[in-house]
């Protein structure tokens, strides 16, 4: 189990001659992730979960999408080499905004749909003498 915390980043700029200051707070994201190991076979997987994160102007706040990430990597150790796949799963919520009206589009007008991603790839990997190289071949 673990998670990422980030710092917000904060900038100010001129932008057709006006002043321009943003905001952007990435969300936390939790991550639970597991192993199972019998012999030379082993499956790993993991789920990653995110609130969304949020741009905030002097005029606009965005909310981005809550994402779930998930991910299965079944594993076999030939002992000179270890083989492997991977497949996995992401999807976004919709995200929204809101503004004063007058500098933005309202949010009723914003036509984003909620994304679902699919992703396979194999690898192979081999110790070496201080760590590991592994390569692979992935499709999303």
């Amino acid at each position: 189990m673990g998670a990422k915390f980030y710092l917000p980043i904060e900038h100010s700029s001129q932008l057709n001659g006006k002043d321009v200051t943003w905001a952007l707070f990435e969300s936390p994201v939790i991550a639970l992730a597991a192993r199972w190991n019998l012999d030379a076979i082993s499956v790993a997987g993991r789920v990653d979960i995110s609130t969304g994160d949020r741009l905030v102007t002097d005029t606009l706040t965005i909310n981005g999408p809550a994402t779930i990430n998930a991910h299965l990597v079944p594993a076999y150790d030939l002992g000179f080499l270890k083989v492997g796949l991977e497949a996995g799963f992401s999807t976004q919520l919709t995200p929204t905004a809101e503004g004063d009206g007058k500098n933005v589009i309202p949010s009723a007008t914003l036509e984003i749909k909620p994304l679902v991603g699919f992703g396979f790839g194999a690898f192979v990997e081999r110790k070496v003498t201080h760590g590991t190289l592994k390569t692979g071949i992935a499709w999303n």
